[in-house]
Order: structure tokens, then sequence, then C-alpha cells
């Protein structure tokens, strides 16, 4: 059973805040919010309460004092009440299916809403609908081997991490060999590179995201260590990266960033490492990364893709619609990167929100909910 951290004041204070929202808790079948206030508070507040697992958290990864953040914000906020209703009705669907299968083969996206809303709501089904696809992939799923492929490993490691507390001994056992095959591959690819660009971003990603889900902190700290050294000489100090460089696009440059700032949420989680607040030798950073797009973002700059790419296909097939025209944040287009880097300062949300002009969670991510969630906790 997973022990409880918290201090008694912490628990007082949390369970004042549950009491309250509880009545609002959704109905995983109507999409609705139920209003039976004491009893939901009640099962949410146990749930929490036994079921602590007392770690740090970042974002992606919320641990209980966030999930309580949650729902504070959500009693407070009519957007982010709206959002996260949006988001359990959908699961509330799938739970009630013709199929009576939530989860279609590899949908890993689908594993991590589950995980999601068993964390939430504390309610068993979605923890019961989980279990038994995680162990089926736990046999069945393997690594392509190729990291942009194996990105979609992110959702299920989240789903991993997040119930790995629910789980038995043998359980455990069974989705951690699923994820070392994934480190491990990763690590295999890792080995046989010189090259620092996107392609090694996501490969220390997925690798990362695996080893936190599989709670091996050698392998986690193996990750750490690697991006240390890819970051020292792919990040810059005036804020250019390796594929800014090397695919001369704006683009380029936030893909991989978004990669290293995932992994930067994964690692923070577990205290291997604080990798947005590291810094090079020669001063890059992913913060200063992030702060290089910010005159792209306003029009003070205007850079034109892939014109000196050192990648030819970029012209010729892959961007060729793209290339030889300015890069620019779209209205109501997501940022690459600024996305995860929210968690750490809403500075960098706040540019997707002044894009968007519409709502505190752009495009209706529940990142954003999350991410507020960890600042509001932490």
């Amino acid at each position: 059973m997973r022990q409880n951290r918290f201090a008694f004041s912490w628990m007082i204070s949390a369970w004042l805040s549950i009491f309250v929202v509880s009545g609002e808790a959704e109905d995983a079948r109507s999409g609705t919010f139920a209003h039976s206030r004491l009893l939901t508070g009640m099962l949410l507040f146990f749930h929490l309460m036994l079921f602590s697992t007392g770690s740090s958290a970042f974002g992606l990864f919320p641990n209980d004092r966030e999930w309580l953040a949650v729902h504070s914000i959500v009693e407070k906020d009519d957007a982010a009440r709206g959002l996260l209703q949006r988001h359990m009705a959908s699961v509330g669907a799938s739970m009630d299916s013709a199929n009576a299968n939530p989860i279609q083969p590899r949908d890993f996206n689908q594993a991590q809403m589950l995980a999601y809303a068993w964390r939430f709501t504390g309610d068993r089904r979605y923890l019961e609908k989980l279990k038994p696809a995680l162990l089926s992939w736990a046999v069945t799923d393997q690594p392509t081997g190729n990291p942009l492929n194996d990105e979609r490993i992110g959702s299920a490691a989240i789903a991993i991490q997040q119930v790995r507390g629910d789980l038995t001994e043998w359980e455990r056992q069974q989705v951690d060999a699923w994820m070392l095959r994934y480190v491990n591959a990763m690590q295999k690819w890792a080995a046989k590179q010189t090259r620092v660009d996107n392609w090694m971003d996501w490969a220390l990603r997925n690798a990362g995201f695996a080893a936190i889900a599989a709670n091996d902190k050698s392998s986690a700290q193996w990750v750490s260590n690697k991006a240390k050294e890819v970051m020292a000489r792919g990040l810059f100090g005036d804020g250019s990266t390796a594929d800014f460089i090397g695919r001369d696009a704006i683009g380029y440059h936030l893909y991989g960033l978004g990669a290293l700032l995932e992994l930067a949420q994964a690692l923070k989680t577990a205290d291997v490492a604080d990798l947005y607040g590291w810094q090079t030798s020669e001063g890059g950073s992913l913060p200063k990364s992030l702060a290089f797009v910010e005159p792209y973002i306003t029009g003070e700059k205007t850079h034109i893709e892939f014109v000196h790419t050192k990648y030819p296909p970029d012209i010729t097939t892959i961007h060729k619609d793209e290339a030889g025209k300015p890069w620019r944040a779209k209205q109501g287009g997501r940022i690459y990167g600024f996305i995860a880097a929210d968690s750490f300062d809403p500075r960098w949300g706040d540019w997707d929100r002044k894009l968007n002009n519409t709502s505190p969670y752009p495009h209706g991510m529940l990142d954003y909910l999350l991410n507020q969630a960890t600042r509001e906790a932490n």
C-alpha cells in the first residue's frame, strides 16, 4: 500500500477543499456533475490519503497534492470545470461504448486518460478497465527502435506511473519489463549515434519516461547524464540550438525543445535532475532557448525556414511547402515546447493563451490545467 506522507495540517485543509469541490465530481457515465457532496468527498479524501505517493511531480505526472490542487482549481474556475468535464465525459462515453472496451489496440492516449480519471475520482472502474490493457501490452508491444516512432510510449508510461501504487507486485514486474524494453532500445540507438538533434532529444525523452514508469533510478540517472551531455553540445549561449543551425528552422528548434522539456518534467518528478534550471558551460539553457523564439512570435524578427538546411530533403520533399517561407506563430496554433514549459513558468504558456485569446486552457488541453496545479501545489 502507498504510504501517506502528508502532514496533519495538510490533511485537514485537503479535506475541507475536497468537501467543497466534491459536489461537482464528474459522473463518468453521463458527463454531468453529481451532487452527493459528502459521500463523494469522503471517498476521494480517503482515496488520496490512503494511496498517497508522497513523491514529487510535474505537469504530466501529477501526484496527490497536485490532484487536490486540480480539485481546488475546478471548484473556483468555470473554464477549468468545463475543460475537465469534457475530458471526463469522453472517458465516460468510452466506458459505455458497445464494445465495452474503452481502449483500442495501442491506444496509449486513452490509457493515460483512464489513469487520470482514476486518480481524479477514485472510481475503480477506470482502474479495472486500464489494468488489463497495460498487462496485455506488456506482453505484446515492442519498441521499433526509432525514437520518433516510439514517442507514443510516453502516454503509456504516464499511465503506469500514475497507477503504479495500485498494481500488485506481479503486475508491476510485467509492466516494468515492458518499459525497460523501451529504455534498452533507446540506449542501443543512442550508443550508435554521434548526432545532437531532435532525434536524440526524443530518444532520451522516451527512455526517461519509460525509466520513470518502471521506477528505475539507475536508468533515469543515465538519461539525465546523457541529456546534459546532449544539451551541452546542442543548446548554445545565444539561445539557438543544434537543430536551428542544422535545419535552419524555428519549427525544428521547437520540436527538439519540446522533447527536452517533457523529459525535464519526468526527471523532476523522480527527483533525478532539474534540467529546466540546468545551464551549460557556455550559458545555454532550456529557458534561454525558449526566449530565443519570442522575437519571432512578436514579429520583431523574421526567420525564413530551411534556406540553409544541411538536410536537402527539407527543401526537395519533406518541407518543400514550408521552405523559403517565414515561420509564424499562427493564431489558434500551438507553439511546440511552450506547453510543457508552462508547468515551470506560466510565461511560456501565456504566449499560447495570447495567440488564442479564448481560454486559460488553449486548445482544450488538459496539460494546461495540470501545469497550473503543478505551480500552485509546489
